[in-house]
């Protein structure tokens, strides 16, 4: 095999990778999400969790959707459930503190349009 054969090889897995790597990243990102958060919840996820750090905190749905509005900035693990009543329930391990927030649920229209936007 010569050098330019195996440079377009090279290079066209390269590419490959690159564009496959675009809807993998996406479902992992779409995940933490409020809409994946609440999808998963309306389809029968019991629970879903997020790991918080001190560069981010969880969504919390007591907050409108924008800037600051997650969960103070402590490791720890936040747990979403859907209970009967319809409303998302979040409870948070934060600083050796448990502290419980509940709000509407997201549906992916909202967040749709705000990604749309920014894209």
């Amino acid at each position: 095999m010569s050098e330019s054969t195996a440079a377009v090889a090279f290079l066209g897995v390269f590419f490959f990778f690159l564009v496959a790597a675009g809807p993998v990243m996406m479902f992992f990102i779409r995940r933490g999400m409020p809409w994946g958060i609440c999808q998963r919840l309306q389809r029968g996820w019991p629970y879903v969790t997020s790991r918080t750090t001190y560069t981010a905190g969880a969504w919390n749905p007591a907050r409108p959707l924008g800037p600051g509005n997650d969960t103070p900035n402590e490791p720890g693990r936040a747990t979403y459930t859907l209970p009967s009543d319809g409303l998302v329930h979040i409870l948070a391990a934060l600083g050796g503190l448990l502290i419980a927030w509940l709000g509407l649920i997201i549906t992916s229209a909202v967040g749709r349009a705000r990604q749309q936007r920014a894209g």
